[in-house]
């Protein structure tokens, strides 16, 4: 039996599981915990190592070596729906 994900996402287990995975969200609220208390630069140094690992990421898919991408932002072409309906294969890693 095959249940959607939004009546998991309802039942306690799915709670514990997808919306709270025990091994993703303990360290999510810390970091969000000490984000809250920060001052405007180090926000900006997380958000900006972030970006640089998620765009590490999508470097290393097909997509990213067919146009280049790099971990600076400004090497990204702006992305349409219809590249990405073409061929949603290229963004997986």
């Amino acid at each position: 039996m095959i249940i959607s994900p939004d009546r998991l996402k309802r039942l306690e287990l799915g709670e514990r599981f997808l919306r709270r995975n025990p091994y993703l969200y303990p360290r999510a609220r810390r970091e969000l915990e000490t984000l809250q208390g920060a001052d405007v630069a180090t926000v900006r140094e997380w958000t900006a190592r972030r970006l640089r690992k998620v765009l590490r990421a999508a470097a290393a898919t097909p997509y990213g070596r067919a146009v280049g991408g790099t971990e600076a932002l400004e090497s990204w072409p702006v992305l349409t729906k219809e590249r990405m309906r073409a061929s949603p294969q290229d963004f997986n890693g």
